[in-house]
């Protein structure tokens, strides 16, 4: 369970509201208009809809990998990704509400990353145009103030399938079988 330690005693649980809280701190990443918040929403929970990347890349293993990553592949990530390009296409991208980031394009980030790790492939379809804008939102994202130097230095996911873990190795990152 992701928890947040805000100071004061204060914790905030759930992944999603620890992302909205961060994303409030960071001017501009929650739209003020009432009508395009909800949009963001609805686009950061519609990114939800590929968080199989992360057991498939942190924690999964030998068989149950293998089988779940196909499933993943085969069958929900081609149709996820299609949509995201479309609605990036019809906002004008490079981000999925147009030119400024939202918090929504964090999270689609994150899994579509996850899934280049587990396809170096995976962000190619046979839509040319799908894989141009899909191309296009990773870059904008990869380009922003800040993110490239995070990129840069965050630890390296090894072991995917195997053993998975952070190289360098983070605090509790790591479970050691004895």
């Amino acid at each position: 369970l992701p928890v947040l330690d805000v100071g004061g005693g204060e914790l905030i649980a759930q992944e999603a509201a620890i992302a909205r809280y961060c994303a409030d701190l960071v001017p501009g990443l929650v739209p003020s208009d009432s009508l395009d918040r909800a949009k963001s929403e609805a686009l950061f929970h519609a990114a939800e809809e590929l968080a199989e990347t992360n057991p498939l890349v942190n924690a999964l293993r030998g068989e149950d990998f293998e089988q779940r990553k196909k499933t993943f592949f085969d069958k929900e990530f081609p149709r996820r990704l299609a949509n995201f390009a479309r609605i990036i296409a019809k906002s004008g991208g490079p981000f999925t509400m147009g030119p400024r980031p939202n918090y929504a394009d964090f999270k689609l980030y994150h899994h579509l990353s996850n899934a280049t790790l587990l396809d170096a492939d995976s962000l190619k379809s046979d839509d040319g145009e799908a894989t141009d804008t899909i191309a296009a939102f990773m870059s904008a994202v990869e380009d922003l103030d800040g993110i490239s130097d995070y990129l840069n230095r965050r630890p390296e996911v090894v072991g995917i399938g195997t053993r998975p873990k952070l190289e360098p190795n983070v605090c509790g990152s790591r479970y050691e079988e004895n």
